[in-house]
C-alpha cells in the first residue's frame, strides 16, 4: 500500500510539473529545456557522449572531463545567448552543470529566476537553503542512489554581461 501511495504522489508531482511547464515563458522554457533529466534533458551520472547526444546547443570546446555549449534560444533578442558547461568525474559521469544566460533585459531575468525556481520546486519538491544560501532539493540517482541537486540562482553582472546563473551539482547523499 505504502507503495501505491508513494507511486501516484511522484505521478501528481510530475503531473503538476508538466502543467507549470507549459505555462511558462518561452525563453524559460528555452532556459531548461527538455523537462526530463535535471537540465536540458540531461540526467547526472551520463557519459560525455550521452550529453553530446542530448545537448542542442553548440559545441563550442571539449576535453575528457568538460563540455561547453553556447546555445541562442528561439524568442530570445539577439544578443541573448546561454553558456552551458558540463562536468564529468573521473568515472566520466556527469556531476556538474553550469549555466549562464545572458540577458539584457533584467524583467525577463527575473521571470526566468522564478520560473526556474518554481519549476525544480514542482519537480523535486520545497527546497532547503545552504550555509551559502542555495537552494537544496533530494533526488534520487539513475542507479537510485540517494543524492541532492544543489541550484545556485543569481542575477550576475560578470565582465559586462547581465544574466542569470545556475549551477546544478549532484553529491551522493551520505547515510
Amino acid at each position: 500500500m505504502n507503495n501505491v501511495k508513494y507511486v501516484f504522489l511522484l505521478s501528481l508531482i510530475f503531473f503538476v510539473s508538466c502543467n507549470y511547464f507549459e505555462r511558462m515563458d518561452p525563453v524559460s522554457q528555452a532556459f531548461i529545456g527538455d523537462r526530463s533529466g535535471v537540465f536540458r534533458g540531461i540526467e547526472f551520472d551520463v557519459s560525455i557522449e550521452e550529453v553530446k547526444e542530448a545537448e542542442y546547443g553548440e559545441l563550442l570546446d571539449e576535453d575528457n572531463d568538460f563540455l561547453h555549449y553556447i546555445d541562442r534560444p528561439e524568442g530570445a533578442s539577439t544578443n541573448d545567448f546561454l553558456d552551458i558547461q558540463y562536468f564529468f568525474n573521473g568515472a566520466g559521469e556527469l556531476d556538474m552543470i553550469t549555466a549562464f544566460y545572458s540577458l539584457n533585459n533584467l524583467e525577463m531575468i527575473q521571470t526566468i529566476e522564478k520560473d526556474v525556481y518554481e519549476y525544480f520546486t514542482r519537480k523535486y519538491g520545497r527546497s532547503q537553503s545552504d550555509e551559502i544560501g542555495w537552494h537544496v532539493w533530494e533526488y534520487n540517482t539513475r542507479r537510485g542512489q540517494a543524492g541532492v541537486v544543489e541550484l545556485s540562482m543569481k542575477v550576475n553582472v560578470e565582465d559586462g554581461f547581465r544574466g542569470i546563473e545556475l549551477e546544478a551539482v549532484k553529491y551522493i547523499k551520505l547515510q
